[in-house]
C-alpha cells in the first residue's frame, strides 16, 4: 500500500520537477549583458547643404519629389542643428509653406528614415533599437523648447517611440524568453517610463523569475517571509517537499 502511494505521489512530484528545471533552463538562457551603447555625441561636422536639391520643385508636390534619399543618404539627420537648418532651407525655398514644409520632413526623419534603417529592426538587435531610442528621445527636449517646430518634433518622438515599442511586442511573440533579458527590461523600463505601451505586463510570477534572474536573494527571501500569509508558506512549503520527493524517492530505491 506504501509503495503505491509513494508511485502515485512520483507522477505530479515529476511534473514539477519538469516544470522546475523548464523555468531554470529560461534563467539559464537569459542574456545579462548591461553593457547599455554610450549616447553618441551631435555632429560637429559641415553641415549637408540641401539648396541646391530644393531647386525648381513644385511646393504643391513636395511630398512626392523631395529628395528624400539624398537627405538620408548624405545628411547628419541625427543632429537638430542640422534638422533645423533644412527647415530654414526649406522655408526660404518655399515661403508661407511653414507647415507643409515640418510634414515633409516628418515624412523623411519617420517612414522613410525607418525604411532605410530596415536592417536594424530585423531580428532582435537591441543595440540598435537603444540607440534609436536615444536619438529619438531627444524630439521630445526639442518640443518642450521648440514652439514653432514642436509639431515636427512631437510626431518623430511618439512614431519612434511607438516603433520600437512594436519591435519588442514582435520579438517578444517569436521568442518569449528574451522579455528576461537585461537590455530588453530596459529598453520596456525605458517605454513605460515615457508611458508608451510595452510586452512586459509586470505579474507577479514575471515579477519573481526578474528578481530570480538578478539573483536577488535577499529580497525574494523578505518578499515570501514578511509578506505572505501563513497558508501562502504552508503550500510553498508543500510544494517544494513535493519537487523534491521524487529524487528522494529514486535515492531511497538505489539504496535498495
Amino acid at each position: 500500500m506504501k509503495m503505491q502511494l509513494n508511485k502515485l505521489l512520483l507522477v505530479p512530484a515529476m511534473v514539477l520537477s519538469v516544470l522546475f528545471l523548464c523555468l531554470l533552463t529560461l534563467v539559464i538562457q537569459v542574456n545579462y549583458s548591461d553593457n547599455i551603447p554610450v549616447e553618441r555625441a551631435l555632429n560637429a561636422e559641415e553641415p549637408f547643404n540641401i539648396y541646391p536639391h530644393l531647386r525648381n520643385l513644385d511646393v504643391n508636390q513636395l511630398k512626392e519629389t523631395f529628395p528624400f534619399q539624398i537627405y538620408l543618404d548624405s545628411a547628419h539627420w541625427t543632429d537638430i542643428k542640422e534638422i533645423n537648418a533644412v527647415l530654414c532651407a526649406m522655408d526660404s525655398s518655399y515661403p508661407n509653406n511653414e507647415m507643409g514644409n515640418q510634414e515633409v520632413l516628418s515624412i523623411a526623419l519617420t517612414e522613410k528614415l525607418e525604411a532605410h534603417l530596415s536592417k536594424s529592426f530585423e531580428g532582435y538587435q537591441p543595440d540598435s533599437l537603444i540607440r534609436i531610442l536615444q536619438w529619438a528621445e531627444r524630439f521630445n527636449n526639442y518640443a518642450a523648447i521648440d514652439e514653432i517646430h514642436s509639431p515636427l518634433f512631437e510626431v518623430v518622438y511618439t512614431y519612434w517611440f511607438n516603433s520600437i515599442s512594436n519591435a519588442l511586442r514582435e520579438n517578444a511573440e517569436k521568442n518569449y524568453a528574451i522579455k528576461y533579458d537585461y537590455k530588453f527590461r530596459y529598453i520596456a523600463e525605458r517605454l513605460r517610463e515615457k508611458q508608451f505601451s510595452t510586452p512586459v505586463k509586470g505579474t507577479y510570477i514575471e515579477k519573481t523569475i526578474y528578481r530570480l534572474i538578478d539573483k536577488n536573494w535577499a529580497y525574494l527571501f523578505n518578499k515570501f517571509w514578511y509578506a505572505t500569509s501563513v497558508l501562502y508558506k504552508l503550500v510553498i512549503f508543500s510544494l517544494v517537499a513535493i519537487l523534491i520527493f521524487p529524487y528522494i524517492y529514486i535515492l531511497k530505491m538505489k539504496q535498495k
